[in-house]
């Protein structure tokens, strides 16, 4: 768990677990790159919308994740079911006192 999310006010409604492999890059083939599996508790919001990723192009997502850890985009994530996401984004949520408080992780 990151130090700065030890406090989250929404860590109790963490109910799920993710697997994640982090994006790390590229090969020098152009390949993407990953650091090995690892779980992390979070939240699943399974509703499609319409958003913009992180580099300002509309998208469909099919989920959203709360969690208290940072997420790149291009990392993938399995949920318990074993659906498989690409993550598109990952935007800090912060409290109303502006401290950091948890990430929004866009699927």
């Amino acid at each position: 768990m990151n130090e700065m999310m030890a406090k989250s006010i929404i860590r109790r409604s963490f109910l799920d677990t993710a697997r994640v492999q982090m994006y790390n890059g590229t090969n020098d083939r152009g390949d993407c790159k990953y650091e090995p599996e690892r779980r992390i508790d979070c939240r699943f919001d399974y509703e499609q919308k319409e958003t913009v990723d992180s580099k300002g192009n509309k998208i469909l997502s099919t989920a959203t994740m709360l969690t208290d850890t940072f997420i790149p985009s291009l990392s993938i994530v399995y949920d318990e079911f074993k659906n498989r996401f690409t993550v598109k984004s990952c935007k800090l949520i912060k409290r109303l006192s502006g401290k950091p408080d948890h990430y929004e992780v866009t699927l």
